[in-house]
């Protein structure tokens, strides 16, 4: 008697596929290693085909095996679909919606205001992860990130949120010090990010005012970097809604380079009601937060 084809089993050899071992492929899909052994035999046996090498390493697609596992993996991303899909159609505005940011976005922009979400939709809750990664929505590590690049995976949509600017700030006991010259920094205490992020547009244009002189201070945050600033032990580039009453700007925010934020999703996801509650609180505070206020000749 044949061995029955197993659906289930398909999702087992597409992880598998992916991850190239079965102790990996266990892990991903919450099972014991013996289980997807069993189910990848049960598999072969259904198909009548060896689908992988196994080997001290871990797993080999089989070479005759390339195509039907290309396959796998295809009705496997379909089942996917159709999952999220489903959750779109049928969830009403609770649940949880997790959202990938950075940390400054998560701290100065979402968590002052969540209050207002809870009152509209108590039984929505968010799950934050602050993170410089771009994670993959088609992976479901996120339902909705708020990034500072365009998207351009597939089947995931984007909406400018608005634009992140930033200004050149110095506390007043450090202008009260030192005299500064906005075009010449050279000499001037400055801190910047870590050196894996020179090439931001904003250091970039903080560094070609600096010339030879060393950052006095390198951090990985933007919120580090501001309270260094405020501290009043050095200048630096930080974004307009990071700025503090006791900094003062000391050019326009319109002279520095600016950057665009994006709410990006997954399009099946884009209907499920308690996802498009996030994403709508997320444009309503977004266009706050990034109003800039006019700049003061004066003071800078």
């Amino acid at each position: 008697m044949k061995t029955p084809l197993v659906w289930d089993d398909l999702q087992v050899a597409a992880v598998a596929a992916r991850v190239g071992s079965q102790s990996a492929a266990a892990r991903r899909l919450g099972m014991s290693v013996p289980t997807v052994g069993r189910r990848l035999d049960r598999l072969e046996a259904a198909l009548g085909l060896r689908l992988f090498h196994r080997h001290a390493g871990g797993l080999s697609p089989a070479p005759e095996a390339t195509s039907v596992l290309a396959r796998a993996q295809s009705l496997a991303g379909d089942v996917d679909e159709l999952v999220r899909t489903a959750a779109a159609e049928s969830a009403g505005t609770e649940g949880v919606v997790t959202v990938s940011t950075l940390e400054t976005i998560v701290t100065q922009v979402i968590v002052p205001r969540l209050g207002r979400l809870r009152m509209r939709h108590p039984r929505l809750d968010l799950v934050l992860r602050s993170t410089s990664r771009i994670v993959r929505l088609d992976r479901r590590a996120a339902d909705l990130a708020v990034r500072v690049v365009r998207p351009n995976e597939a089947r995931v949509v984007g909406r400018k949120l608005g634009t992140l600017r930033y200004g050149l700030y110095a506390s007043e006991a450090y202008l009260e010090r030192r005299h500064v010259d906005p075009d010449d920094l050279r000499g001037h205490d400055v801190v910047m990010f870590d050196e894996a992020w020179d090439a931001l547009p904003e250091m970039v244009w903080l560094g070609e005012r600096m010339g030879e002189t060393a950052p006095a201070l390198r951090v990985v945050t933007a919120s580090a970097m501001t309270a260094a600033v405020a501290g009043g032990a050095m200048l630096g580039v930080v974004p307009t809604l990071l700025a503090r009453d006791d900094m003062v700007q000391l050019v326009a925010p319109d002279e520095l380079p600016s950057r665009d934020l994006w709410l990006v999703m997954h399009e099946d996801l884009r209907r499920a009601p308690a996802v498009r509650a996030v994403a709508d609180f997320f444009v309503e505070i977004f266009d706050e937060a990034l109003r800039v206020p006019p700049f003061d000749v004066s003071a800078g």
